[in-house]
């Protein structure tokens, strides 16, 4: 079998391996596999894997080469499925806070940052780029929390270029408002990063109301190697800010990249699972018997959402997580 590996690269971002592993009964062997050679071996996941690293093969002139080098941006843009797929990093769980100070007028103007866990600041080992290290657990920092970070790593000193990165930060989240002095637009930003999501079901099971919950990818690669189910408890928000989010994602047109929740704090939606949270959207406003029908098979009926998407089964089981609560809904709706 062949499998990804990483490491960071001497002239910076990360280099990418791909091994070529055979197990016989009493060893494991392990070949690193030059560019030339690369392929999936009829495994999705590392197909997954050269498909996002196409554009990059394309390019690389030394096909006996060893490792290809992506940048600390690539790295950070992946969605967490192709993240996965080359065994990056998982990405980091905590908050991001950026927050600014003093004022554009006289160019005392400045950006700070920090990761946040239940409130309380996170200390950082290291950050090289689009991995940062915390104790000793590396983590990815996703897009656009990298990308933030490095606006604030390089903070111009004149002032217009404190207006073109303020622009950028800005944007970035969707911010950008002309009703708002510019160096009030960050004074104190944080920002999640959801990888999957599950749903709540209240009301009659006559006919059901569907909520989305969040999570976070270390919550769920946390549970993957064990016995234990997903718990709401263990999502993304508290009880009031899932609440609000619920209003607001399902009383939008479509499902966005970014929401604004009451309390000031962002919320940024993987790519990898946008489309998936945009059917389940529809589902929610959808008549009685599809949301029953959602409630008996949530990933067959959430496929049919996907319908135009050649890999709308495994958007699905990326995107799509049962929690207990839910399981016991199912089974209650079932019987």
């Amino acid at each position: 079998m062949n499998l990804f590996q990483w490491e960071l690269a001497d002239g910076g971002g990360v280099a990418i391996s791909l091994i070529a592993q055979s197990k016989t009964f009493l060893k494991t062997t392990q070949k690193v596999l030059p560019i030339e050679d690369w392929s999936s071996g009829n495994d999705s996941k590392v197909l997954i894997g050269l498909s996002a690293l196409t554009e990059r093969l394309q390019d690389n002139g030394d096909k006996s080469a060893l490792s290809l080098s992506i940048t600390h941006s690539e790295v950070a843009g992946m969605t967490e499925q192709q993240a996965g797929a080359m065994n990056l990093p998982t990405s980091v769980p905590f908050q991001l806070r950026v927050w600014s100070e003093g004022k554009l007028i006289d160019n005392s103007f400045v950006l700070q940052s920090e990761f946040l866990d239940m409130g309380q600041p996170v200390y950082v080992n290291q950050r090289v780029g689009s991995i940062l290290v915390i104790g000793q657990k590396q983590y990815r920092i996703p897009s656009p929390l990298y990308e933030l970070c490095e606006i604030v790593k390089h903070f111009p000193e004149d002032n217009e270029g404190k207006l073109e990165a303020i622009s950028k930060a800005s944007s970035l989240l969707g911010i950008d408002s002309p009703n708002v002095a510019s160096d009030q637009l960050l004074s104190n930003i944080k920002l999640r990063h959801v990888s999957a999501f599950s749903a709540s079901i209240s009301g009659n099971l006559a006919d059901p109301e569907l909520s989305p919950v969040l999570f976070s990818k270390h919550i769920i690669d946390g549970l993957e190697d064990s016995s234990e189910i997903l718990d709401e408890a263990q999502q993304l928000l508290t009880t009031k800010q899932s609440s609000y989010f619920s209003g607001e994602f399902k009383n939008n047109s479509q499902a966005r990249r970014t929401y604004l929740l009451d309390d000031g704090e962002y919320i940024y939606i993987d790519p990898s699972i946008r489309k998936a949270m945009e059917g389940f959207r529809q589902i929610c406003s959808a008549p009685t018997d599809i949301r029953k029908a959602f409630v008996k098979a949530p990933t067959a009926v959430l496929t049919k959402y996907l319908d135009n998407e050649d890999n709308a089964d495994q958007l699905v089981e990326i995107a799509f997580v049962e929690t207990s609560q839910f399981s016991d809904r199912v089974t209650e709706i079932n019987e």
